[in-house]
């Protein structure tokens, strides 16, 4: 019983809360910026700002993240996209955003991975 009671979510949420506060308040920062409906709306907006409608963003254990855009729309990729590799449908960019989220997000699995 104490073992389940220890290793449960709340008492583990409880633990992370009195022990390591700061760390609990990135992760719950990290959290919330991985909405799904965010997630939704940045890729909208993205292919609303730039007119590419084959776009997508993606991860890979390889290349981490990265937005994939058609071979039929090149034309139209902006200038703040760096190339990162090609595929025979298209090619895959980065940017400095997506940079910075993958950052957050690898941070907070190592630091939950620590403790």
């Amino acid at each position: 019983m104490k073992i389940s009671q220890k290793y449960s979510h709340l008492n583990g949420e409880e633990y992370l809360i009195v022990h390591h506060n700061k760390l609990y308040k990135e992760i719950k920062e990290v959290i919330k910026s991985i909405d799904a409906n965010k997630y939704k709306t940045k890729i909208s907006k993205e292919k609303t700002k730039t007119g590419i409608k084959a776009l997508r963003i993606e991860y890979n254990r390889v290349l981490g993240y990265y937005i994939q855009v058609g071979k039929n729309y090149q034309n139209l990729v902006p200038d703040y996209y760096v190339f990162k590799s090609e595929l025979t449908s298209g090619k895959r960019y980065i940017t400095s955003e997506l940079k910075e989220y993958e950052a957050k997000i690898l941070n907070a699995k190592d630091q939950i991975n620590q403790t």
